[in-house]
């Protein structure tokens, strides 16, 4: 019994982390592409005043 119990404590920290890095990750991404379409707009209007 309790080996069992390790074992589902073990999943359970286990699904916790990866939440965890999921959330993180997304996080990451939506910088990314807030930064992302920051830079571009940028570049845009920068190369409407050169045109």
């Amino acid at each position: 019994m309790n080996n069992f119990d390790n074992l589902y404590s073990n999943n359970v920290d286990y699904v916790s982390s990866t939440s965890y890095a999921n959330t993180a990750y997304s996080a990451y991404t939506e910088s990314l592409k807030s930064t992302y379409s920051i830079l571009s707009s940028l570049l845009s209007s920068i190369t409407k005043v050169f045109k």
